[in-house]
């Protein structure tokens, strides 16, 4: 019975449009770093979310995919995830020689995951193939490239892959704008953000 009134409230919430809660299987997530590819595959840009609340730096809050629950094991979410599932860097500041190998080993595997969860969820598409080409040649040196790197490996912040086409810019600023949601849809020609 309470379980029933429970499932009734959140139905009536998620129908509301002035209501935040997340759809049934989606989750609101802070992502402060967007990584922007194009359909060949190629990293375009690092996007810096971040924005200041109450003197402290914030990524904004994106409604994505229901995160995996993960114990100790490796699970990957769909198109985003933190740095080390995202690119198989690790953050070697701080740890000893045993320590890198240890999380460079399960580096490897948390990457692999990634891109079979990429490989196993979305249809055949250009997105999907640029998107699998890009996880496949991604690197450290392809990374530094882009200053705001180092705040990421120092944070093992979550990331978000984005294509530069699903973009829409904000002539005046040149900024991208509508960042509220990034929620990945389904679709016959692979997926959009």
């Amino acid at each position: 019975m309470i379980l029933q009134a429970l499932k009734g409230y959140y139905d009536r919430l998620a129908a509301d449009p002035k209501s935040d809660i997340a759809p049934h299987g989606w989750a609101k997530v802070e992502i402060p770093f967007v990584l922007v590819i194009n359909l060949q595959g190629a990293l375009v840009q690092i996007e810096d979310t971040r924005e200041y609340h109450e003197k402290s730096l914030r990524g904004k809050v994106y409604l994505v995919p229901q995160p995996i629950k993960r114990s100790s094991g490796v699970a990957s979410n769909l198109l985003w995830d933190s740095m080390t599932y995202v690119t198989g860097v690790i953050k070697t500041e701080g740890r000893n020689k045993a320590e890198i190998q240890k999380a460079g080993r399960r580096a490897v595997e948390q990457h692999i995951a990634f891109i079979q969860k990429v490989e196993g969820t979305l249809r055949d598409s250009v997105k999907k193939s640029a998107c699998l080409k890009f996880l496949t040649a991604v690197d450290e040196p392809m990374l530094n490239q882009f200053a705001i790197w180092k705040d990421i490996v120092r944070t093992n912040a979550n990331l978000a892959i984005r294509f530069v086409d699903d973009l829409s810019y904000d002539n005046h600023k040149s900024r991208p704008i509508n960042h509220t949601v990034l929620r990945i849809q389904f679709s016959a020609s692979g997926f959009q953000s």
